[in-house]
């Protein structure tokens, strides 16, 4: 079994596949879904892999990780795993070129290697344009062409990182952390910071998909613009929520930067 881990910056997602990569095992025993979300820290980590690793036939081979935490966070993960499973950690890199795709960034290291995975994991199911939307902590939107040359991206605060921004600079405005509701007009001031917040992010993704469709905003467009629209992908935990309001064509994919991890680490 291969264990695979995205350690992003609010949440750590991972799943153990077979060698081949075709079945994802689920954990059971704790009553998960096939891909697990857990809080950021070790006591968790450790119940949820100690409860795998209890189930006959989970001998776990390999650790591919996928992570922004930063060096601290990597260190102490790779000694884990080491001590707890006997297991290398191997970190996936963001590379110049991988699985088709050609990295447009100067400096490569400053672009997360989730974007990173993201982008390759798009790429080898269109095998054309294509964009990814993530709704993370950050929202990030990355523009891939045909050939898969990045086009470059877009990186804005998410909806919890825009709503902790308010409360900690607009302490007056004394403002809890609330369902998120459509982008309609509020009719008290926290209904119209969470409507306000999906408006702004919304209206982002739809700039976005103007940008990389050539359309402009116009709905019509002839055949040979439509034919080159990319194929848009939402990911990140947001993404089931905005996708209620957005109008244009996209499909959700959350597990697109664990998926890149076998382009990225074969």
């Amino acid at each position: 079994m291969i264990l695979e881990v995205d350690a992003g910056n609010s949440r750590i997602k991972w799943r153990l596949i077979d060698d081949h990569h075709e079945t994802v095992i689920a954990d059971t025993a704790l009553n998960s879904p096939v891909s697990t979300e857990v809080n950021a820290d070790f006591s968790a980590l450790d119940k949820v892999f100690s409860a795998l690793g209890s189930q006959p036939g989970n001998e776990v081979t390999r650790a591919r990780i996928s992570s922004v935490r930063g060096g601290g966070f990597d260190a102490m993960l790779s000694s884990w795993l080491r001590h707890k499973w006997h297991l290398e950690a191997e970190f996936a890199l963001v590379e110049s070129h991988c699985g088709g795709v050609t990295n447009s960034y100067t400096d490569i290291t400053t672009m997360g290697v989730d974007r990173w995975l993201a982008m390759l994991a798009a790429y080898k199911t269109t095998q054309g344009a294509c964009c990814i939307l993530d709704c993370g902590s950050a929202a990030t939107c990355d523009w891939l062409d045909a050939e898969g040359i990045h086009q470059g991206g877009f990186i804005v605060p998410g909806l919890y990182l825009m709503q902790e921004s308010l409360a900690q600079k607009t302490p007056a405005l004394k403002i809890s952390f609330e369902q998120w509701t459509s982008p309609m007009p509020g009719k008290s001031t926290q209904a119209a910071i969470t409507s306000g917040i999906v408006a702004m992010l919304a209206g982002f993704a739809d700039r976005c998909y103007r940008e990389s469709s050539n359309a402009e905003g116009d709905s019509d467009m002839d055949d040979s613009a439509a034919e080159n629209t990319p194929q848009w992908f939402l990911t990140g935990g947001d993404a089931e929520f905005l996708s209620k309001h957005l109008s244009w064509p996209h499909l959700i994919e959350k597990n697109l930067v664990l998926d890149g991890l076998a382009i990225a680490l074969p």
